[in-house]
């Protein structure tokens, strides 16, 4: 056989270094007197050589790629969490100020508290009226008729507790002795929360968690020259003066529905629930909170748990 054929054969082993000993000196003495072997031998090797140089650089560029890869996941979840902690600092930043802001309210010596809660044909109006430790508070309704009709009028003391209830229609006082003495958080019920506990004292979680129940949407003018926060919580559209962070607005789910004979879905008319509030601050008088003359009413007594 050929001696360059066996040769050629054996050049892969060769220059890998795989050949055994015989097989290797078979070569090298070959090669000594074959220019043309010794050639193929050569242009294996850098054919060989080039292809390890391109199999590194490869590999090399790969790690750049999976190491860019990493770093711009990386840099996309920074951003991520950087705008989720942003948002929750900006929505908790506000609504704290809005609890703080009733706080200092709930505080206040003299100030005047008005709600005005829409049902479909009527407008529930409630009242209060605050002077040092003194509470008085009236309930009435404007009804279709557009006459103003007093429920009635609650005076308390914040610490006692005992109140006096009095009724206009009946011309009738009760004089009510309870269990639980009057807070100065006279306006819970009527204040509008942002879906938790407004008290500062709450506990830590709900506290922490107010921006997770309630979200700041923006600002609008809501149709005056003034704006206002947009805070939703639940169905619950909340409008709060900016610079005051009183409440002035409070929009809710569809109350009432009115559908077309013979139809389930095409509605006629719905009845959205709104409420409006009014701040006033050292408006009150001694006259506002002091017990009238009940002289000529039926008057009676009577105790409750609360």
């Amino acid at each position: 056989m050929d001696k360059c054929k066996i040769v050629e054969d054996l050049i892969p082993g060769f220059c890998d270094g795989i050949l055994n000993d015989e097989s290797r000196k078979f070569v090298e003495e070959h090669i000594k007197e074959c220019k043309n072997c010794a050639d193929k031998i050569e242009e294996y090797k850098k054919i060989n050589t080039d292809e390890n140089i391109n199999k590194e650089q490869i590999n090399y560029f790969k790690k750049i790629n999976r190491r860019n890869n990493v770093k711009v996941a990386l840099g996309i979840i920074i951003i991520i969490l950087v705008f989720l902690l942003g948002n929750y600092i900006y929505n908790f930043t506000i609504m704290y100020r809005y609890k703080k802001n009733y706080e200092e309210i709930s505080r206040a010596d003299n100030y005047y508290f008005e709600r005005r809660e829409n049902a479909e044909n009527s407008v529930g109006i409630v009242k209060v009226w605050k002077k040092g430790n003194k509470i008085k508070r009236e309930e009435g309704l404007y009804d279709d008729t557009d006459q103003y009709h007093l429920n009635r009028i609650v005076y308390e003391t914040i610490g006692s507790n005992e109140r006096i209830e009095i009724d206009e229609d009946d011309k009738s006082a009760t004089y009510v002795t309870s269990k639980l003495t009057t807070s100065e958080r006279v306006l819970d019920g009527l204040y509008p929360n942002l879906g938790v506990p407004l008290s500062m004292k709450s506990n830590i979680f709900f506290q922490l968690g107010t921006p997770f129940y309630g979200k700041v949407e923006g600002t609008s003018r809501n149709g005056s020259n003034r704006e206002y926060y947009i805070i939703q919580y639940g169905v619950i559209t909340l409008y709060v003066h900016k610079d005051t962070m009183i409440p002035c607005q409070t929009v809710g789910e569809t109350s009432e529905k009115s559908f077309y004979p013979n139809s389930n879905d095409v509605v006629k008319s719905e009845f959205i629930r709104k409420n409006y509030y009014i701040y006033n601050a050292n408006t009150v008088s001694d006259e506002d909170v002091n017990v009238p003359n009940l002289d000529g009413y039926e008057k009676s007594y009577k105790d409750v748990e609360f």
